[in-house]
């Protein structure tokens, strides 16, 4: 999703919003597995805040249950840099490319 602190996750609608988008997949399963390891490796939020600066800094947001069990960073109170959510997300998204592409270099 297109945002300051970006969310991974599944869809089955795609919207023309700058985002950016990684299928088709043929299997569900195949994505939630996908899914599932990087939520393992990479502690991204999965939270629909509006994580602007400005509603960081007015500390309008507090840290959920994923924050306290160490899947989130916590960027909705800036406890985590934008640059370094930003790294992760990027990782994620090489992961996600070379997939795709090893996906259809068989073909």
């Amino acid at each position: 999703k297109k945002e300051p602190f970006s969310r991974i996750f599944s869809t089955r609608r795609m919207v023309k919003d700058g985002s950016e988008y990684f299928g088709p997949y043929t299997s569900f399963k195949t994505v939630n597995t996908i899914l599932e390891l990087i939520k393992e490796l990479y502690p991204l939020r999965t939270c629909n805040y509006d994580l602007s600066q400005s509603n960081i800094d007015s500390g309008k947001f507090k840290v959920c249950l994923e924050y306290h069990i160490g899947n989130c960073m916590g960027p909705c109170e800036g406890y985590e840099t934008l640059e370094n959510y930003q790294k992760q997300v990027d990782a994620v998204r090489e992961i996600l490319k070379r997939e795709f592409q090893r996906k259809y270099e068989r073909f």
